[in-house]
């Protein structure tokens, strides 16, 4: 005789848990295993800063299953990566080699993934955990977009008052004062490789050296005041978004994302990528040869994931 679930459940549980172990084996791993966990949320929190944002903290490993699924959903679903992208910082940080930082910010993990919302200075907002959130065998977008929405600090209450244009004139003041050019990219909600390169490009890596060169400013069509009439301004054949131009700090326009074939948007083909990186060379050319390869590697690597 069995005491608790039935047979038929038990069963059930453990045939998921054996699925989840073998696909989480045969995905391209998102977690960073270096132990680095401390420099990556130090990083997200700077950006946090920056943004009016929070840090959302996804702890797990390579080797979980639903760490995959629910990573799956915060960019398959439009209204999780839309306010994914309004409010949040994500960082997945990695539980087996750093077990450190769950004692630091006192995660009690009962299982992964796990998540923990940290304000913009390092002091935590709060836990959730991923169990309450699951229905069947996937994650309920609905109780996902719930909690998100629990923890956000909604930028958007703010960043509606503020103009495009002031906006831009912020950039170019940090971008003399820093001695930079200004990243000015345009996009909206409903563009999904918009989305697709805001995840691209909030990549820690690809921020670490992007970021040396750069001032990034972000102009939503729909949300950003004055947003489509900037975009109209700069982009002459309004081919679509995203779109984006490299300006100096005087405002002057040294190139956009007008390539041979057009607007290279999300670079994606090789073309597209070649267009991007002489954006790049040619707007910094004190850069690193060797970042600025890196650089390329993870937009190649970018453009091949799913």
């Amino acid at each position: 005789m069995t005491f608790g679930l039935p047979r038929m459940a038990v069963c059930a549980i453990f045939a998921l848990a054996i699925t989840l172990t073998a696909t989480a084996a045969e995905r391209k791993p998102i977690y960073d295993e270096s132990g680095n966990g401390e420099q990556l949320i130090q990083a997200a929190l700077e950006k946090a800063a920056k943004e009016n944002k929070r840090v959302l903290i996804q702890w797990g490993g390579n080797w979980c299953g639903w760490c995959h699924l629910l990573h799956d959903v915060f960019q398959s679903d439009k209204a999780i990566a839309d306010r994914l992208a309004k409010s949040f910082v994500i960082v997945l940080i990695d539980t087996n080699s750093n077990k450190q930082l769950i004692e630091k910010y006192d995660a009690k993990l009962q299982g992964v993934p796990y998540l923990t919302f940290l304000n913009a200075d390092n002091t935590v907002a709060g836990h959730h955990d991923t169990g309450s959130l699951e229905i069947g065998s996937k994650h309920d977008p609905a109780k996902v977009l719930a909690v998100l929405n629990e923890y956000a600090l909604n930028p958007l209450a703010s960043a509606e008052k503020i103009d495009a244009e002031a906006l831009v004139k912020q950039a170019l003041s940090d971008a003399k004062a820093s001695n930079k050019k200004v990243f000015l990219a345009f996009g909206a909600p409903w563009c999904g490789w918009c989305r697709r390169m805001d995840a691209m490009m909030a990549k820690p890596e690809f921020d670490a050296v992007f970021s040396e060169y750069y001032v990034t400013v972000h102009v939503d069509l729909k949300e950003s005041p004055g947003g489509q009439a900037l975009y109209e301004k700069y982009c002459k054949v309004q081919g679509g978004v995203p779109w984006f131009l490299i300006m100096d700090s005087d405002g002057k326009v040294l190139i956009t994302a007008d390539g041979p074939n057009g607007n290279i948007g999300c670079p994606y083909k090789d073309e597209e990528i070649t267009h991007f990186m002489r954006m790049v060379r040619t707007t910094s050319p004190e850069a690193d040869p060797v970042k600025l390869g890196k650089l390329e590697t993870i937009i190649r690597q970018a453009a091949k994931e799913k």
